[in-house]
């Protein structure tokens, strides 16, 4: 009785010019969905020039140190990264919330859904919508 129409949802799909943009939740698990993002994050800096805030960029899984992502100018190293004892479970759902409060007010798909994020009950639930947005973002650049 809470899933969709109560108290508890997931973000709606992206729906570009009447095609609607969605992945399938059946091969994506909390892991992949965190890489398919932070590949998408970083797209998304090196297109606009966005620097991730600390907060954002502290979450960045150790075994991701490939990536060319800027950290903020006055920030310490040693703040950019987690204890090795730091839970994945526990990252990934800080980066669920994250992720799509960066961009919330950027434009229409984005506007005006906190809320829905809030609302969202799974982690992958919540990894899946951002990282759709940031595709739909990614593909506008």
């Amino acid at each position: 009785e809470l899933w969709n129409g109560g108290i508890t949802w997931d973000p709606p799909p992206v729906v570009v010019s009447n095609d609607l943009q969605r992945r399938s939740r059946d091969t994506l698990d909390c892991n992949a969905l965190e890489t398919l993002l932070w590949l998408a994050l970083e797209e998304f800096c090196r297109a606009t020039g966005f620097v991730l805030p600390e907060e954002v960029a502290c979450l960045l899984p150790p075994e991701m140190d490939y990536l060319d992502i800027q950290i903020p100018v006055d920030c310490h190293p040693k703040v950019l990264s987690l204890s090795s004892e730091y839970p994945k479970l526990r990252r990934q759902r800080r980066l669920s919330y994250l992720a799509p409060a960066l961009i919330e007010n950027v434009e229409t798909p984005m506007k005006g859904m906190r809320q829905v994020w809030l609302n969202t009950p799974s982690t992958a639930g919540r990894l899946l919508g951002a990282l759709e947005r940031y595709d739909y973002l990614n593909n506008k650049l």
